[in-house]
């Protein structure tokens, strides 16, 4: 196996799973840490302070994820027309200082086939609010790893969760 390209300073953008998780096994291996912050895109002010505060964590290695996660659009919500400005984003990142930035597609992540129920509970309701009411199980795709799990261990996580009570909600006809 050829040992994975990392320069420090340098932004990299990885689009495979298992290409970002030999960099992070790479990166641990010598002492570093991974700060992760999960995001949809369309970054803004908001994003860039998270940036900002996972930059000040020392010895890590700053890893951003643009990722417009299906999972979290309703039925209701149109997941089309949602922005995707790939190259403003990485000029952000690129400004911001992050190193690396995952950017899977949707079958990267949720790979045909098998699927996975998940019931948060009221605990769901209660985080997400009236906007975002779970009515019952959702169906998603199944992963061995969840993108964020892909530079979890011994990282800190900034941002939104990548399973939020929002990613979990139903996703297909409810089955009472």
């Amino acid at each position: 196996m050829i040992a994975p390209v990392f320069t420090r300073g340098k932004l990299h953008v990885i689009s495979s799973p298992a290409e970002l998780s030999r960099v992070v096994r790479a990166l641990r291996a010598v002492g570093n840490k991974i700060t992760f912050v999960p995001t949809m895109g369309a970054l803004h002010a908001g994003h860039r302070e998270l940036l900002r505060r996972a930059r000040r964590i020392p010895n890590t290695v700053l890893v951003a994820s643009i990722f417009v996660n299906p999972l979290q659009f309703g039925a209701e919500e149109d997941l089309a027309q949602y922005p995707r400005p790939l190259s403003e984003d990485l000029a952000i990142c690129a400004d911001e200082r992050v190193e690396l930035v995952f950017t899977p597609e949707s079958e990267d992540m949720y790979p045909a086939g098998a699927q996975v129920r998940i019931w948060p509970g009221e605990v769901g309701n209660e985080l997400e609010g009236a906007s975002r009411r779970i009515s019952c199980p959702s169906a998603m795709g199944s992963r061995s790893r969840s993108p964020g799990r892909q530079a979890r261990a011994s990282s800190h996580s900034t941002g939104p969760r990548w399973r939020s009570p929002s990613a979990i909600r139903a996703k297909l006809d409810c089955e009472h």
